[in-house]
């Protein structure tokens, strides 16, 4: 998966404090930008009894990663990640090696139909929608 490299440099910060919190990535919400954001910064600050926001800029500034553009804090203290262009594609390729679908020496064509059930007596109103 693509945000793997994220996770891993997250559970690196996150495993420098006392307490035990595992880090999750979302898609962001109305409060932020970027391709997806971390709000277990809050669930951290919350059990170290401190303020959220101080704590984000805190882990922000010590993650070093690769094909991230951004890293901004925006709300209460919501870790936003915007991607480098061409990432996910990169992460792709690195994922799947070449030669991955084997090519045949005699393809075969298949058609599936998902066409409706006939079973049952027609009006005009099923021939507009099976045209």
């Amino acid at each position: 998966m693509y945000t793997s490299p994220v996770l891993a440099a997250l559970e690196a910060a996150f495993s420098s404090y006392p307490i035990h919190v595992s880090p999750t990535l979302s898609p962001p919400n109305r409060n932020g930008g970027g391709d997806f954001q971390c709000n277990s910064v809050l669930q951290l600050a919350g059990r170290l009894k401190t303020k959220p926001i101080v704590l984000a800029d805190e882990i922000a500034a010590r993650l070093e990663l690769s094909g991230i553009a951004d890293v901004t804090v925006t709300g209460p203290g919501y870790l936003n990640f915007k991607l480098l262009d061409g990432y996910v594609e990169e992460q792709a390729r690195l994922a799947v090696p070449r030669g991955f679908v084997e090519k045949v020496s005699a393809p075969k064509r298949i058609v599936i139909d998902f066409g409706s059930n006939d079973d049952f007596e027609r009006i005009v109103g099923h021939l507009r929608r099976a045209a």
